[in-house]
């Protein structure tokens, strides 16, 4: 996760969590290359136009899987959408960390 983290609880939750990482807010031009190092991009906003977040484009642009709530045009850049609930949304990341594993 990039960018500020306002809930101290979920910001203790991930630290304690060996694989996911928490980075303060970083400049532009810095992001390609967490992209990069990144397993896959989740975006689950449900406040982007269109349902396509910047992020999303930029996640698909350094081959990144991306993951994203069903709505509107984002089955159009996902790789996989899941409706705005936490056990489809976990499937869905479930499925494109570990495919053949996945069932």
């Amino acid at each position: 996760m990039v960018g500020p983290a306002d809930e101290e609880t979920l910001v203790a939750e991930m630290d304690a969590a060996s694989n996911v990482h928490h980075h303060p807010p970083v400049e532009y031009v810095e992001m390609p290359g967490l992209y990069t190092a990144s397993d896959l991009v989740l975006s689950v906003s449900r406040l982007e136009w269109g349902g396509v977040s910047r992020a999303m484009l930029e996640g698909k642009a350094a081959g990144r899987p991306v993951v994203a709530l069903d709505r509107e045009s984002a089955s159009n850049v996902a790789d996989i959408v899941a409706p705005a609930e936490p056990p489809a949304i976990a499937d869905a990341v479930r499925s494109q960390l570990d495919p053949e594993g996945y069932r």
